[in-house]
């Protein structure tokens, strides 16, 4: 500290983060407030210039000084946190609207069949479709997708989003589609990759569970074989009439 010609004088160089001359001004004057009119406090170059007949006045107005620079930077701080966050959500907002991001609930007792065998179905998704990340969500159960066209990113939220459909099946019919030891069920397992199928007999319907590609090839399989069936049905009741007009 240095005495002034009729003051003492001591100055506080500002932090190169803080070189908003506006801001700094209002610093001051909220500093200049609460300290009173006994201190001067100003600002020559790069330094805030503080002068008064009192040294421990010189020294409080100082410590002041000094605290509202350092709020103002933490402030600064939070600012910056914040904007780029904005920029974030509304980068997010834009891909969602773009068809680019997409996010969905999976149900957690499929979650495994969605990731595969050390995440191998969802490395082999984001190949085929070409997407830039799928990140699977294990504690909100949700999948987020995000690519470079909404068409990849549809393509692999179809190939990853699990549904669970039911396919009707005449009473008479259901042992011939599910199969001697549920052979039928096993196999139309095998060529679809359909998690499950079940078999309601109360509904007399099938309930399959697994990606939609998956569901829908096995639902495809079932009305095939239901067509068949109906078909060989109509063709053994014109055999029995053609017997029937031979005896």
């Amino acid at each position: 500290m240095q005495k002034h010609a009729l003051a003492f004088e001591d100055w506080l160089t500002v932090p190169p983060d803080l070189s908003d001359p506006s801001m700094l001004r209002e610093i001051i004057r909220s500093s200049q407030e609460m300290i009173g009119d006994k201190v001067s406090i100003g600002l020559e170059g790069t330094s805030c210039v503080v002068r008064s007949d009192s040294e421990d006045l010189v020294a409080r107005a100082l410590l002041l000084l000094d605290n509202n620079i350092q709020q103002q930077l933490v402030y600064l701080r939070r600012l910056g946190v914040k904007e780029r966050l904005q920029e974030e959500r509304n980068r997010v907002e834009n891909e969602i609207q773009s068809g680019l991001r997409v996010e969905f609930p999976v149900d957690p007792e499929v979650l495994g069949m969605l990731i595969g065998t050390q995440g191998a179905n969802v490395r082999k998704v984001t190949n085929e479709c070409g997407v830039d990340r799928v990140v699977v969500d294990r504690d909100r159960a949700v999948v987020r997708i995000v690519g470079k066209t909404k068409e990849d990113v549809a393509r692999a939220r179809r190939a990853l989003e699990v549904c669970s459909v039911e396919v009707a099946v005449p009473e008479n019919q259901m042992g011939h589609i599910v199969g001697r030891s549920r052979q039928n069920i096993q196999e139309m397992k095998d060529r679809t990759g359909v998690q499950s199928i079940q078999v309601e007999d109360k509904r007399s319907c099938l309930r399959l569970l697994g990606t939609r590609p998956a569901v829908e090839s096995a639902e495809l399989l079932i009305r095939s074989k239901l067509e068949h069936l109906a078909k060989m049905d109509r063709e053994a009741l014109e055999l029995d009439q053609l017997r029937k007009e031979l005896q």
